[in-house]
């Protein structure tokens, strides 16, 4: 599903004789990152608040010129400002978005842009290019995107909760990589979860299908649901997502808005939002 805060990329070009990216990224509250590129025959860092993140973007930026040479070839200066509407730590898909905001500055699929950088299905560069909720399969690697209408008249019951521990995305695909190939019966049944949540009418019936959710990720990624770890005492269920066991996580209930948040608010889990606030 798409949020109301997002990413953009603002570039900013003057004319020069030599090629230099100047880069900076910021959340709102403070520039977290900069960095400056120099290119010749090849980019190089120049210098650097943060030389992992700058490799990261460096590799970006090269697997972007490998797809269109032509890109950066005008020599000049290039002032990129890399702005989020949120906490950086939150997750939200920040990654994927740079990736297709890079592509369109580029002029290149983001798709193919994500499979030179990530061993990810390319999920969430569809979710950065959508207007509206999706569904997502990729079918003899070639991504097939159905746009769907989502917004459940329980709506104001399902409230979503930062757990304070960012998952690291690369990670978690590379555990799961190597058992995906017998899981045949379960991606069939988690298929059809996702079809029958989207459609759900009645609060009960959406609950039950994340339990079943749950459970069935529970049992392949061999880790407890995060309900069962974390919250065994709250009424409604708890699904987890982005990369599973960290980040955010969507809890339902029978409950009105401020129950719930209190609830969660007394463990210590006091950012929380509802799905007016962040569900465009």
């Amino acid at each position: 599903m798409p949020l109301r805060k997002g990413q953009t990329l603002e570039i900013e070009y003057s004319s020069g004789a030599e090629t230099l990216i100047k880069w900076s990224a910021s959340d709102g509250a403070e520039t977290w990152f900069d960095a400056e590129f120099s290119l010749n025959k090849s980019l190089i860092i120049k210098k650097t608040s943060n030389d992992k993140i700058a490799i990261k973007l460096l590799d970006l930026l090269n697997a972007a010129r490998n797809l269109n040479p032509a890109f950066l070839v005008v020599p000049g200066t290039y002032s990129a400002k890399n702005q989020l509407d949120f906490n950086r730590d939150w997750g939200w898909g920040s990654s994927s978005t740079l990736i297709s905001n890079v592509a369109w500055w580029a002029e290149i699929d983001p798709f193919e842009l994500n499979s030179l950088i990530s061993e990810g299905s390319g999920y969430d560069i569809a979710c950065a290019r959508s207007e509206t909720p999706l569904f997502y399969r990729l079918t003899i690697g070639n991504p097939e995107i159905e746009s769907i209408r989502f917004n459940p008249g329980f709506s104001d019951h399902l409230v979503f909760i930062y757990l304070g521990s960012k998952q690291d995305t690369p990670v978690e695909i590379n555990r799961f990589i190597p058992d995906q190939a017998h899981l045949n019966t379960q991606i069939k049944e988690v298929s059809a979860i996702s079809e029958q949540m989207a459609a759900s009418v009645s609060l009960e019936h959406f609950n039950n299908l994340i339990d079943r959710h749950e459970s069935i990720m529970g049992n392949i990624l061999k880790r407890q649901p995060v309900k069962e770890l974390l919250f065994p005492d709250f009424d409604g269920s708890v699904k987890s997502l982005g990369a599973w066991g960290g980040d955010f996580i969507m809890a339902s209930s029978a409950n009105d808005y401020m129950k719930t948040k209190r609830y969660f608010d007394e463990r210590g889990y006091t950012v929380a939002f509802s799905w007016n606030e962040i569900i465009r």
